[in-house]
């Protein structure tokens, strides 16, 4: 069962929108420490921040601020749910409305409390839990859905994306306080960490290289066409007459495929497409 749409609350995202518009963001940095990817990265600063004796399971709202947009907050380190609820609690413009620290106890939150944004450890009880991230969105369809956690591996940040997550912030990113991270998602639909974004990049530069090196910038744009259809299974006769060309033409497309792919074949030179991200190619 979905969350009902709550209507204040989409007209308090709109006002919320507005405030960023017109006023200076305030610096109020998530506490972080440099040893994040070990699980014990937060205990120097539990010991400054204080002992943490509350359990992360609050599946009652916490009370806050009038008109604040309310955040649901799934961790499953008690240290690390007790700093990010002081974080939060710095910035009037959001509030914690309830922290789990499994996605089941998750679900039976999200069907009766609605929220603006999720935040989402993706490593809960050392599994890696990003395919939930979509069970989340259809529960909390008008809900952003923030991964927050300490790994960066760029295999762990397309599978979240691809499940469905707005954005991804690491515990250890000191660009921007994690209240402004989560508002400026509501207001341009998603917020990465700089780390993050350039992981992003280095692996679409690798893509890009190695399309490269296959040959694929040497096809012309009808070769590249020719070994799409190729692709898709379509038989000389067949890519002919889409393209409006003699069946001799479509041949001599195909050798010419296979001396600048260096392959022996068509069948080779299909394997070596569907190899590498097709979108690449033009169609």
């Amino acid at each position: 069962m979905k969350t009902e749409r709550d209507p204040f609350l989409s007209v308090r995202i709109r006002e919320i929108r507005v405030q960023i518009a017109q006023s200076p963001k305030t610096e109020m940095p998530l506490p972080s420490h440099h040893g994040y990817r070990q699980s014990c990265h937060f205990a120097f600063l539990a010991f400054f921040c204080g002992p943490s004796r509350s359990s992360p399971e609050i599946m009652t709202p916490h009370p806050s601020s009038p008109g604040a947009l309310p955040v649901f907050l799934i961790e499953d380190s008690r240290s690390d749910a007790q700093l990010i609820r002081e974080a939060l609690g710095k910035d009037p413009r959001v509030s914690l409305a309830g922290t789990v620290s499994n996605t089941r106890k998750a679900e039976a939150f999200l069907r009766d409390h609605p929220v603006a944004v999720i935040l989402f450890d993706l490593i809960l009880q050392r599994v890696e839990r990003s395919r939930e991230i979509t069970r989340l969105k259809t529960l909390a369809p008008d809900a952003k859905v923030l991964v927050l956690t300490a790994y960066e591996e760029v295999e762990r940040i397309f599978r979240a994306l691809c499940a469905g997550a707005d954005g991804y912030l690491l515990k250890s990113d000191r660009t921007r306080p994690l209240p402004t991270a989560i508002l400026e998602t509501l207001e341009f639909g998603a917020a990465f960490s700089p780390a993050v974004a350039h992981a992003i990049a280095r692996h679409f530069h690798t893509i890009g290289k190695a399309n490269r090196d296959a040959g694929f910038d040497g096809l012309t744009s009808q070769q590249q066409t020719v070994l799409h259809l190729l692709s898709q299974g379509f038989t000389n006769k067949e890519i002919a007459q889409k393209l409006h060309i003699a069946p001799t033409t479509v041949r001599n497309h195909i050798e010419a495929i296979c001396e600048t792919l260096h392959v022996r074949n068509r069948t080779h030179a299909v394997a070596r497409f569907r190899l590498g991200p097709s979108w690449l190619s033009k169609k």
